[in-house]
């Protein structure tokens, strides 16, 4: 397809690249597994050339009524006839579904020509390196009902999006059965397998984008799949190629290359000029796309239809584009039917180092180009009913709204909507209702959240807040006395709540803390304060509703550590962080003896507090402890301290059991004695 030179400024060639990753496909052929010629794909340059086309044709005004926006409100969008015909094309898609919808068009079309039964689509592969471009097309595959149809995608695939990010809000924001690129198989590796389980000269390919996935199956050598290398393989399996690419009878002087073919334009002059001869092949230029204008009938589509949305991001509602993928699409499905015709003079296309093209009536090939032979409107009545065309299985249901009803819709404790359906965060959506919310997104699904605990919620900031989105409705805990949900912080994250509590949020390390030692079960109970930081701005911590007090400590060194009972009251009444004993480094434990209990503290030359029934809780710290842990610790004949360390002439001195230890400010040495 054409594209804007300000929406497309990130490409290269093969040729640039080349260097880069003979090294990489040379194993990946050497190891004998299903794979791609190329297994990087090509890296977009930064900046936008000067010989880029001019942007796309965007009806945003009224349209001609016969194609956008008739006179009269349109009819609704009718629903497929299945089994229309019993001679269903196999059919390989091969799309950059990146910057422009006309992808999406495409593929809406494709969809509706499967549920008519006119073609039997094999996969889909993506051939722009943007790891949303597989999610988008499994969303809409989806949204037909079509979801199973695999789909392949180049590799490696980054964060790449344009603007506006069409590919990538399908992806977040609705279903679909891959989550990113790079989890798709590979897209030549794909193509081999599919070619290879085909019926011999069967399979119809349309190209509606760059070339690179075509060149690299070109060049792929034998594979578990095939003993057949790529040329050959295409020549045995592939009907026919339909390409959306170039302009006719050459490319525009003013204008330059058709961005397709521009691109890569290396991967477009080996694909179209070596092009196995035996395998007719149709190209539709620039010029006849951009005189037909479809989309505006999505409008009257349901808002679940994930096409409509493209259309509407990128040229908002019920407005028009230019049809280059569409009519491709069109053409490799049904034929000309009367809309079009091939170009009359013998020829082939030939295809220069920038991309540029020209018919060259010197070389004859089973080639041809694509010329209309009907007018604008009636091209586009044409697509647009397809386009429009209801799927024939039920589109999957609005997240929110199925979850809504299996809840007991308005007659359940979220009672009536209030508001519409909106987008907290990039990737997710919301809806409000007079007792509650519900949030979804792809990867955690619907979940709802209401009284104290959405109020919580919405308190940090919701969805946009270090809590995330929920991963669970409110639960009962399994002790029967508290509340929560879950949410997808990083490193995971919860609300908690009860009758006598409230509700509280706890995340990340402390959390994971909490959970190991048994979360509400555990000797902690439930959180009473949120996670709150520490007032040396160093720490983090929450505080639990055990009775003698319990809390969990963290630093960014120490990590978090759990602290309560008489040890954390012994702490408490020194200072807490900003005693002599700094923070917790370990969680209360158990002595070897089975007698006592302690908690290890970052205070300088160590510090400790130890507790045993008879002994209570006692601090211990520098010199002094490192005098007693010299001696064995409690296992020493010392015992475990009787007192805190405390002060004397001339010194610290801490009681025993069975002894004493001092120790000299003056030389810093200790002296141990015995009662």
């Amino acid at each position: 397809m054409k594209r804007s030179p300000g929406r497309w400024p990130r490409f290269c060639t093969l040729s640039a690249i080349s260097a880069l990753t003979a090294g990489v496909v040379a194993a990946a052929f050497a190891s004998g597994a299903p794979t791609s010629a190329a297994t990087v794909a090509p890296a977009p340059p930064t900046n936008k050339q000067p010989w880029e086309p001019l942007p796309p044709k965007v009806t945003a005004t009224r349209p001609a009524p016969s194609v956008t926006k008739p006179a009269t409100p349109p009819a609704a969008p009718k629903a497929a006839t299945p089994g229309a015909s019993t001679a269903a094309t196999p059919l390989i898609i091969d799309t950059d579904i990146y910057g422009s919808a006309d992808d999406a068009g495409a593929l809406a079309i494709a969809n509706a020509m499967q549920d008519n039964g006119q073609v039997n689509i094999l996969g889909v592969m993506v051939n722009y390196p943007s790891k949303w471009g597989a999610p988008a097309v499994s969303a809409i595959n989806t949204y037909y009902g079509h979801g199973g149809i695999p789909v392949g995608s180049i590799k490696p695939a980054a964060d790449d999006v344009s603007s506006p990010d069409y590919a990538k809000y399908l992806a977040q924001n609705f279903p679909t059965q891959i989550a990113d690129g790079n989890s798709a198989p590979e897209a030549v590796a794909l193509y081999r397998k599919l070619l290879a389980g085909a019926t011999d000269h069967s399979v119809v390919i349309v190209a509606i984008g760059l070339e690179t996935n075509l060149a690299n199956l070109m060049n792929s050598p034998a594979d578990a799949y095939s003993s057949l290398p790529g040329t050959q393989l295409i020549a045995q399996k592939v009907k026919s190629l339909t390409m959306m690419g170039g302009e006719f009878p050459a490319s525009n002087a003013t204008d330059g290359p058709e961005y397709n073919w521009k691109a890569d334009a290396s991967a477009a002059t080996q694909v179209v000029n070596t092009w196995p001869t035996s395998v007719p092949a149709e190209f539709e230029g620039y010029e006849v796309g951009a005189a037909v204008s479809t989309g505006a009938g999505l409008a009257g589509t349901p808002a679940t239809n994930p096409v409509r949305a493209a259309y509407e991001r990128m040229i908002g509602a019920g407005n028009s584009m230019n049809s280059w993928d569409p009519i491709a699409m069109y053409d490799a499905g049904i034929g000309h039917n009367g809309l079009f015709a091939d170009n009359p003079d013998p020829g082939s296309v030939l295809v220069a180092a920038d991309g540029g093209d020209k018919w060259d009536t010197t070389a004859v090939k089973p080639q041809h180009y694509l010329v209309a032979s009907a007018s604008a409107s009636q091209i586009g009545t044409a697509l647009e009913s397809l386009m429009d065309q209801l799927p024939v299985q039920p589109p999957p249901a609005d997240p929110i709204v199925a979850h809504y009803d299996q809840l007991g819709g308005a007659g359940s404790f979220l009672g009536k909507p209030a508001g519409n359906e909106y987008v907290p965060t990039s990737g997710g959506k919301a809806q409000d209702y007079e007792h509650g919310s519900i949030y979804w997104t792809q990867a955690s699904g619907a979940h709802e959240v209401h009284g104290d605990i959405l109020a919580k919620y919405r308190q940090y900031g919701g969805p946009a807040s270090v809590l995330g989105y929920p991963t669970t409705d409110e639960t009962g805990a399994p002790d029967g006395v508290g509340r929560y949900n879950h949410f997808t912080g990083t490193g995971g994250a919860s609300i908690y709540w009860t009758p006598t509590t409230g509700a509280h949020a706890i995340y990340g390390a402390i959390r994971a803390k909490w959970v190991a030692l048994g979360s509400e079960r555990s000797p902690l109970g439930y959180p009473v304060t949120d996670e709150t930081g520490t007032p040396d701005g160093k720490g983090r911590y929450n505080h639990f509703s055990r009775a003698d007090g319990g809390s969990i400590y963290w630093t960014a060194t120490t990590g978090a550590q759990a602290i309560y009972g008489a040890i954390r009251a012994k702490w408490a009444s020194m200072g807490w962080e900003r005693s002599v004993l700094g923070y917790p480094t370990t969680d209360e434990t158990g002595t070897p003896d089975g007698t006592g209990r302690y908690n290890h503290f970052t205070g300088t030359g160590g510090a400790s507090i130890y507790w045993t029934p008879t002994t209570g809780a006692q601090a211990i710290y520098g010199a002094i402890r490192a005098r007693w842990a010299s001696m064995g610790w409690e296992r020493s004949f010392l015992g475990y301290p009787t007192s805190s360390e405390y002060g004397i002439p001339g010194g610290r001195r801490n009681d025993f059991q069975h002894g004493w230890i001092s120790w000299n400010a003056s030389n810093g040495a200790t002296t141990v004695g015995r009662w």
